[in-house]
């Protein structure tokens, strides 16, 4: 049976599909989500930026909520440790990128204030909501300060 939404397979095969119609290469590193390392990695096509992108899936059980809020804090911790170093107080443009892709209905997390925009605008962090039609939506640090802290 082929797994789809809110499974983390799913999430990162819309993810990989969004960045290649921006303009990143094919997926260099598209780990298996049971090994070691990023579970995405992808090549802009002009110039040497990466982006680095953990996936987590959402709960279809009966304690979702609390299978939810960890997963979301988990992926923050997973892709903070994959950060190699921040050189200035704010990323450059050509540094790499990070990003964790998450079921739409994490949004919720946003909403509540769970990641504040600053930190986003410093670890050069974007967050990536996916819904049932494998629609990504982007949210970096500029989009979280406008729409949840105005």
């Amino acid at each position: 049976m082929k797994k789809r939404y809110p499974y983390e397979t799913f999430i990162q095969k819309m993810i990989i599909a969004y960045l290649e119609d921006k303009g990143y290469t094919k997926v260099i590193n598209a780990s298996d989500l049971r090994e070691h390392g990023v579970d995405i990695k992808v090549r802009n096509k002009d110039y040497s930026r990466y982006w680095l992108i953990e996936v987590k899936g959402g709960s279809t059980s009966n304690n979702a909520k609390s299978v939810d809020t960890n997963n979301f804090v988990f992926g923050l911790g997973q892709i903070v440790t994959r950060i190699q170093s921040i050189t200035e107080p704010k990323a450059s443009a050509g540094s790499n990128k990070y990003g964790v892709a998450y079921p739409d209905y994490f949004r919720k997390y946003l909403e509540r204030k769970r990641l504040h925009w600053n930190v986003c605008k410093n670890l050069n962090l974007t967050i990536f909501l996916v819904d049932k039609d494998g629609v990504v939506e982007e949210y970096d640090w500029k989009k979280i300060k406008n729409e949840f802290y105005q």
